[in-house]
């Protein structure tokens, strides 16, 4: 990471199943875990540096930065839980909103803190992420993480063939609430969820927020529409083939009312 970052020695604990190539010491429980070593030359509480995006979201990390393929696997991760992600965050941030105007939603997404960060002089790589605390930086932490969302591989069922085009892995949440050190240790999975959000409310929050707000003021009291409208339409949270196919059905259903 642009300065240094702590290297958390409790990584042996960690609770969370992280796939390949994660970045926690032990990877989950079950046949075919596996152990990461800590790099040749560290130790736990070795300070590590960098300049990448991760740096500026958190303030502990296992093991090792992440690398290109931790990125790429967040990434794909993201395409999947993209529109369930929108609809949490948004639908939070609306409920938080002054008012139902573009101004007041677009002033939640912007996500800027009421008050000046309290900077230490203990603590750089804390100061640095609180200080970058705003947009997607803080509303993925706040508004989903926090709620006790995270990726999970999708369940179905065992002896039925999984429908063409199903997401892989799905956004779910838990009754286990993490702390701010959890969330403020990086993993491939809350990454996948702040990607969501930057694809999303980060890409075409000035779109989403003037269609939210349009929304509300031709159907009043209906948020959870308007959110998933927004979310769908405005903020393009659909992976292109997964677009492609629901209007393909919506042509066919138009088609199938004419014939009638």
């Amino acid at each position: 990471f642009g300065s240094s970052c702590e290297l958390d020695p409790s990584a042996a604990m960690a609770p969370i199943p992280l796939p390949r190539g994660a970045l926690a010491l032990v990877l989950a429980a079950g046949a075919g875990a596996r152990e990461l070593k800590y790099p040749e030359g560290m130790k736990p509480g070795d300070q590590i540096s960098g300049t990448a995006g991760e740096f500026f979201r958190y303030k502990h990390v296992f093991v090792k930065p992440p690398d290109d393929e931790d990125r790429f696997y967040s990434l794909k991760v993201s395409e999947d839980i993209r529109c369930d992600v929108c609809k949490q965050l948004v639908g939070s941030l609306v409920a938080n909103a002054k008012g139902q105007s573009e101004d007041s939603i677009m002033d939640q997404f912007d996500g800027d803190l009421p008050q000046p960060v309290v900077l230490t002089d203990e603590d750089a790589q804390g100061n640095r992420v609180e200080q970058n605390r705003k947009g997607c930086n803080k509303h993925y932490k706040d508004e989903v993480l926090r709620h006790g969302f995270r990726p999970q591989k999708c369940k179905y069922p065992e002896n039925e063939a999984v429908p063409e085009g199903a997401p892989e892995y799905c956004l779910e949440q838990s009754d286990n609430r993490p702390d701010d050190r959890a969330m403020d240790t990086y993993s491939r999975e809350s990454e996948a969820v702040f990607y969501a959000c930057e694809s999303t409310v980060g890409r075409y929050g000035d779109e989403m927020a003037r269609a939210l707000s349009e929304y509300l003021e031709d159907h009043p009291g209906k948020v959870d529409e308007a959110v998933t409208e927004s979310c769908f339409k405005a903020g393009k949270c659909e992976k292109d083939a997964a677009r492609k196919e629901r209007k393909k059905q919506k042509k066919k259903g138009k088609k199938a009312k004419k014939e009638l």
